[in-house]
């Protein structure tokens, strides 16, 4: 029974890395200063340009964070 809860933590622990790497390569290719850029140079002004990177951080959060509670159900 002892070898079926470590790999149960191994798998799990093995998702969170997972997602947690993913997140970072999202929130690092999409970072603050890429957008704002992106946005100026697209006639956006600093204020619309923030607005936008915070919905795109939320939107990569909230895909982070379905994909831990999916694999963790089917790791369940």
């Amino acid at each position: 029974m002892g070898s079926l809860r470590w790999r149960l933590i191994a798998i799990f622990s093995a998702m969170a890395v997972t997602v947690a790497i993913v997140m970072n390569v999202a929130v690092q290719r999409f970072s603050a200063e890429q957008i704002m850029h992106l946005a100026m140079q697209g006639g956006l002004s600093a204020d619309e340009a923030q607005a936008m990177f915070d919905q795109s951080v939320g939107r990569v959060l909230l895909i982070g964070a379905g994909a831990g509670v999916i694999l963790g159900t089917l790791a369940a």
